[in-house]
């Protein structure tokens, strides 16, 4: 298998983009691997330019490397559901299914056809492990993989070797698998949270049953492998992919007002996303900067919200989009100077990676964000955005005025080249080779 290292890859630069400058640099970004192939590839992309090198051809020589499977996926967040997870699902299954036959489990709920000639959708999942084993021990197929930590059980009844895909909160506070009738019935007496150590005793059973974890970041490898007893040596750190409509060359023009922009699940159970922070730190702000401030989202948080923006006389400075398509999202990030989140730590609700982040920076809009869980995998402080470590409305205010100050520093073009590891087509890539060599 032939294995770009984007690690390797992001760390040369050239005039013209990312990538090296020579053929000789690109057999030290490959994989070692046999038969001369990284000469192979070298000459291939310095064949299209060698100031300007092609990721897109790296995965095509890939691809052409890697035999055809047949991959069964069981995935509880699919589209037509809005976030991170069901983006990757998405961006997962479309690039999957250009090499592969794809047979995709999921429930009725979710149950959106993607584009592809080797997708099969069988939306018939119920998530409990004893109903669902029987039909799925009948798919034929090479390997399972599941998206979400609390679908590993399933590793312990299916007949192919399964690939978990673990993320952070379906972990550290998972909501599957379901709990049968005799444990629904204790949790009505006995409370939530035995429910809660049942899902977990399930979830380390099924990692360790599984033949192989993907991580979305080191950050959730790390705290998985500590959580459920598993050697880190046994993951493999894939960060998500988002589709290519993100990859987009944007400007906003000069301004002197600063513009802001968050996307976010606006529940009260995802409080810890802060949007009351960035509210606070703009009002003390007020007479000091010209901001703008859009908010896109929607959950039952969103009228406190907006009452809070009136309550600190920031009525014309921000605008609550609601849900809007990915579409105008993108347009928004194009009108925008940043994208800020100034995420707040919490014990149990982590953000394992933080797509978001890499969709704003593949339009080439940096980043205000801080150092939780693994976001600074996302960010290069300094260079695709800052990080900050103070998550008052005191810090977040300072960090504006530091951003204001020094925003034409952020050359967007980098932003956008340093994104390109975070897209759908190399996550699929990544995970086929490490399921091809294991099965």
């Amino acid at each position: 298998m032939v294995l770009l290292d984007f690690d390797r890859f992001q760390d040369h630069q050239t005039a013209d983009g990312p990538g090296p400058a020579s053929a000789t640099a690109w057999p030290g970004m490959l994989a070692p691997v046999p038969g001369g192939q990284e000469a192979m590839l070298a000459d291939l992309v310095i064949q299209h330019g060698a100031s300007s090198p092609r990721p897109d051809l790296c995965w095509q020589y890939t691809r052409q490397t890697r035999r055809a499977l047949r991959l069964g996926i069981i995935a509880s967040e699919f589209p037509p559901g809005h976030g991170g997870m069901q983006e990757h699902a998405r961006g997962l299954v479309e690039n999957l299914s250009l090499d592969h036959e794809l047979v995709v489990y999921t429930s009725q709920a979710m149950a959106t056809e993607i584009p592809g000639r080797n997708v099969t959708l069988r939306p018939v999942m119920r998530w409990h492990v004893a109903d669902d084993a029987a039909l799925l021990q009948q798919e034929p197929v090479d390997a399972w993989i599941t998206l979400n930590a609390g679908l590993s059980p399933y590793s312990r009844v299916l007949k192919a070797p399964l690939f978990a895909y673990v993320h952070g909160n379906d972990f550290t506070r998972p909501w599957y698998p379901m709990p049968g009738r005799v444990m629904r019935n204790t949790g009505r007496v006995c409370g939530d949270s035995i429910v809660q150590r049942w899902r977990s005793r399930q979830i380390g059973l099924g990692l360790r049953g599984a033949r192989w974890v993907f991580a979305n970041s080191a950050f959730s490898r790390d705290l998985c492998a500590d959580l459920y007893g598993i050697p880190a040596a046994n993951f493999t750190v894939v960060h998500p992919g988002m589709r290519p409509d993100f990859f987009r060359q944007t400007n906003p023009g000069p301004s002197s007002r600063l513009r802001l922009v968050t996307v976010a699940r606006i529940d009260s159970s995802a409080r810890r996303k802060n949007i009351e922070g960035v509210l606070e730190a703009i009002a003390l702000l007020k007479g000091e900067i010209d901001c703008s401030y859009t908010v896109i989202g929607d959950g039952d948080d969103l009228a406190r919200l907006i009452c809070m923006s009136d309550r600190l006389g920031l009525t014309g400075m921000v605008r609550f989009l609601g849900s809007v398509s990915t579409e105008r999202v993108i347009e928004e990030f194009g009108r925008s100077d940043a994208f800020i989140m100034a995420v707040k730590p919490s014990g149990v609700d982590v953000e394992g990676f933080g797509m978001v982040y890499a969709e704003a920076a593949a339009t080439g809009l940096p980043s205000i964000a801080t150092t939780m869980g693994g976001i600074p995998e996302v960010i290069e402080d300094g260079v695709t955005g800052m990080l900050l470590r103070d998550v008052t409305a005191g810090g977040i205010a300072e960090s504006l005025r530091t951003f204001h100050a020094r925003r034409h520093a952020f050359d967007r073009e980098t932003i956008r080249a340093k994104a390109q590891r975070f897209g759908a087509a190399p996550c699929a890539a990544a995970m086929a080779d490490v399921i091809d060599t294991m099965i």
